[in-house]
């Protein structure tokens, strides 16, 4: 467990026992047209200092900036076979999950994950990227992360978050699909990272 989980969760436990309420929300893969609020959004970079191999390396396959580099003319860059699953969450989404989790009776004190269910390969979302940019003659590239980082790297084959509790208590389900966000995303990415 993280230290910020820890002091989360203490924070929480503490507010309990003085009569307050808290709820925790675990965001989970989110992505908008500007700014990346998820840790590993794979269509933006996020070019955060990164301190350890391991994490250097992790965070270099999860978040290729797919968008920037192909409305710059770069082609996706997708790690090994691209196989690997992620489910991917628009910002919209998780904000009115956030918003019902935070105005809603039935999240009090409660812990809840805020994310699409929809499992995507990597290799597929980079292809889907091209795609809706226009670009579908083209072709990711694929890099072996044996070669690139040797036994430093590790990474999970598959990522799909359990959102039943949020569906369940506050009638919340992610809605924007991965294809309109990613043209909404691109189309920011026009004006904006050329």
């Amino acid at each position: 467990m993280s230290r910020g989980m820890k002091i989360t969760i203490g924070y929480s436990d503490q507010r309990q026992l003085i009569g307050g309420a808290t709820v925790r929300v675990r965001v989970l893969r989110t992505y908008d047209t500007r700014t990346h609020v998820g840790r590993y959004s794979v269509l933006r970079n996020n070019n955060s200092p990164i301190q350890s191999v391991w994490t250097r390396a992790a965070t270099r396959v999860r978040t290729p900036a797919f968008v920037e580099q192909i409305v710059n003319g770069d082609v996706p860059i997708v790690y090994d076979e691209g196989t690997q699953t992620r489910c991917f969450t628009y910002i919209d989404d998780f904000v009115e999950g956030l918003l019902r989790a935070a105005t809603n009776e039935a999240g009090r004190n409660q812990v809840f994950n805020l994310g699409n269910t929809r499992e995507t390969e990597i290799a597929e979302l980079a292809n889907l990227v091209l795609e809706i940019a226009g670009h579908s003659g083209r072709e990711p590239k694929y890099i072996d992360t044996n070669e690139l980082y040797g036994d430093a790297y590790e990474d999970l084959d598959r990522r799909v978050p359990d959102v039943s509790k949020a569906d369940r208590l506050l009638d919340w389900q992610a809605e924007t699909s991965l294809e309109t966000g990613i043209e909404r995303v691109i189309e920011w990415g026009k004006k904006h990272y050329t």
